[in-house]
């Protein structure tokens, strides 16, 4: 049986035991619906604006001299970077003649009716993750697409193009989960995942259409992702979409990602793949073309009792936030 955290970080699955018991059910669900929040550690911030990481880009110099020989002082590179958290919010509005049909005071219906507000929350958190990019939205989060953008400069043996061009590109990322690799935040002093504000009853509605009363409740997840090393993590973008559909790409997919552990400077994590449908479909064509028959994606069962695939010793996440209309990165 494999395991995904065994390195003791916190992940929400503990969150969920230090809850009561209306918000242990919360995140338990949300667990459930997604396979990268199960897995993703969590920890606050560590400033009230967002969380401050020290990321070297670069190590000190390190020469050879003779005995007595004065050396030339350097400093490691390094950069300040504030990643900011922000604010998911749902309102949920149900009608209270409805929620008490069959009888009762209307909470069973709600918090059937709240697995559709948790998914829809887990959606934007994990879309935040993958395309958040605060320059075009001031209230989005730092997500992989912007902090991994380019093929150059100091990024050039982490990000690495597979000749796509134009915008019907995918990408495939490889993430070192972990405090010192890419985890999520939430507030320094506030609450980790999702928080359920009060159920309350309100008189709506008008002469013309008449009146009802609703029951309402806030839903609402302040979150915000983190790398404290960049060379932790990697990936292959520029991956031609309509070339893998129509089975005509060149491009030997098996062959590049087998690459990748071997680029990563360090390894202070667990190691995940995170790449959507289509890249996993063809992924699985591609490593059973260059393995004898029966080769190809297995599964596996983690510690947690689920059955996910595995590429190359490391968990693939199916996440489909990552998308296939993708312009070319350079």
């Amino acid at each position: 049986m494999s395991s995904i955290n065994g390195l003791g970080y916190r992940t929400m699955i503990d969150v969920a035991m230090e809850l009561a018991a209306p918000s242990r059910i919360t995140v338990e669900i949300l667990n459930q619906c997604s396979d990268l929040i199960h897995v993703m550690p969590v920890v606050p911030c560590n400033k009230p604006e967002g969380h401050l990481v020290q990321v070297r880009s670069q190590l000190p110099t390190s020469l050879m001299v003779a005995e007595g020989q004065p050396v030339v002082p350097s400093r490691a590179g390094k950069q300040l970077i504030t990643y900011k958290t922000g604010l998911v919010k749902s309102l949920q509005q149900e009608l209270v003649d409805v929620a008490k049909i069959g009888g009762g005071d209307g909470s069973d219906y709600l918090l059937k009716d709240s697995e559709a507000f948790i998914e829809s929350l887990n959606q934007k958190v994990i879309d935040q993750c993958v395309n958040g990019n605060p320059d075009s939205d001031m209230n989005e989060v730092k997500g992989l697409a912007q902090i991994l953008n380019s093929i150059t400069g100091d990024l050039a043996t982490n990000v690495v193009s597979c000749g796509g061009s134009g915008s019907t590109n995918t990408s495939i990322y490889f993430l070192t989960l972990g405090p010192n690799g890419f985890y999520m935040t939430h507030p320094k002093d506030g609450k980790a995942g999702i928080d359920v504000g009060p159920v309350r009853i309100d008189h709506q509605g008008d002469d013309t259409n008449g009146y009802a009363d609703y029951f309402y409740r806030y839903w609402e997840w302040r979150f915000g992702f983190a790398v404290d090393a960049w060379p932790n993590l990697f990936r292959a973008c520029n991956i031609d979409v309509p070339t893998l559909q129509a089975g005509t790409s060149t491009l030997d997919l098996c062959k590049k990602l087998r690459k990748v552990p071997y680029r990563l400077q360090t390894k202070t994590g667990r190691g995940v793949w995170l790449m959507n449908a289509t890249a996993m479909e063809y992924l699985d064509e591609s490593v059973m073309a260059s393995m004898k028959a029966g080769g190809g994606i297995s599964d596996e069962k983690i510690a947690s009792g689920r059955i996910m695939p595995f590429f190359n010793g490391y968990p693939i996440i199916r996440c489909d936030a990552i998308g296939n209309t993708e312009g070319t990165v350079s």
